[in-house]
């Protein structure tokens, strides 16, 4: 999901754009930064919290995709956030504008029970953010020639310059947990001078990712417990067969069975009926914030938010094993299978 245009950052609209802060102990904040993309659950529930001497725990939303942005030179603030949320540390809180506290989601408590190891990438980058062209004038149209400059003619204005983060568990958002890079790539340093050098240092490639998630255990035990996110772009919104078949496309890749287009809806409904598939609150840069009915900024016209929809979805192998039975079984051909009746295993 690292294919964030320009008008997502959208820094004529910053003042409009929520905040996350990262609070100390007694709630005074060390650092912040503008957000304008995030995905997090929509309920509060129990997360872990290690302090040192053992565990905590505290009631949070679980934050599964976020989005950063910066003015120049504010590369470390944002590399802090990063730093902040994957120690997850009792002795400091993250907080979200109109969402509240919110915690890394793989550490709450239900899905840390179940032991899958989850890590987590960073990628920040400065960017460019061109003004739009100045329109030709009236007697340029008309005629071939040039004609001369105003002498009032205002001057173009510079381009937008800022900082660009990207936080995501990318091996459940764009890549098979058993084959994703376990630490992003590292560019060497080279010797730069003047604003090339300063622009250099803002860029980052950071990851959670261990050696030891690479042991065959650990493999084998995130292919036996699948989980993935499903972000849904806003240029995909409304083609109703799309989060089937993104749903169907994780699936491909984390069960040892071949399965059919055709099946695609099919396990998608059984598991929303069954409680495996779970709706985030996702919000990016012109939509209605959670909660609220209108958007802070308006898209031009012709363009999409980055990001629309969200889905955590923690599907049960033997679940789904029982529900493509039903599929390829002999049945009349009048009569679809019922597939949202079964439940899955206590």
């Amino acid at each position: 999901m690292t294919d964030q245009t320009p008008l997502s950052v959208a820094f004529a609209e910053q003042t409009t754009l929520p905040q996350l802060q990262l609070l100390d102990k007694k709630g005074v904040v060390q650092c912040s930064a503008y957000v304008n993309a995030f995905a997090v659950t929509r309920q509060e529930a129990w997360y872990a919290r290690p302090n040192g001497n053992g565990k905590s725990r505290s009631q949070a939303r679980g934050l599964w995709y976020l989005s950063l942005v910066g003015e120049p030179g504010t590369g470390t603030t944002l590399q802090a956030l990063y730093g902040g949320a994957t120690e997850n540390s009792a002795a400091h809180s993250l907080s979200l504008d109109g969402i509240g506290a919110v915690v890394l989601g793989n550490h709450r408590e239900d899905l840390v029970k179940q032991g899958y190891a989850t890590h987590w990438n960073y990628s920040q980058q400065p960017l460019t953010v061109q003004p739009p062209a100045l329109p030709m004038s009236p007697i340029s149209l008309l005629t071939s020639e040039e004609p001369e400059p105003a002498q009032s003619e205002p001057a173009r204005p510079r381009p937008i310059r800022g900082i660009h983060g990207i936080l995501e568990p990318r091996q459940l958002t764009v890549a098979d947990p058993l084959r994703a890079m376990l630490t992003a790539p590292r560019r060497r340093a080279k010797k730069r001078k003047g604003e090339r050098a300063a622009k250099h240092k803002e860029e980052a490639f950071l990851s959670t990712g261990r050696v030891e998630s690479s042991d065959p255990e650990t493999r084998k035990q995130a292919a036996d417990l699948p989980c993935f996110l499903l972000l849904i772009p806003g240029h995909r919104a409304h083609e109703a067969q799309f989060r089937p078949h993104l749903f169907l496309s994780f699936l491909g890749r984390r069960l040892p069975w071949p399965l059919k287009s055709e099946w695609a809806e099919p396990l998608w409904e059984a598991c929303l009926s069954a409680g495996m598939v779970e709706q985030l609150d996702v919000w990016s840069y012109g939509l209605p914030f959670p909660g609220r009915r209108a958007a802070m900024a308006t898209l031009p016209e012709g363009s999409a938010p980055v990001l629309v929809d969200g889905y955590l979805c923690t599907p049960q192998p033997a679940f789904l094993a029982q529900v493509v039975e039903r599929l390829i079984a002999p049945r009349n051909l009048h009569q679809r299978p019922q597939v949202g009746t079964l439940r899955p295993a206590a």
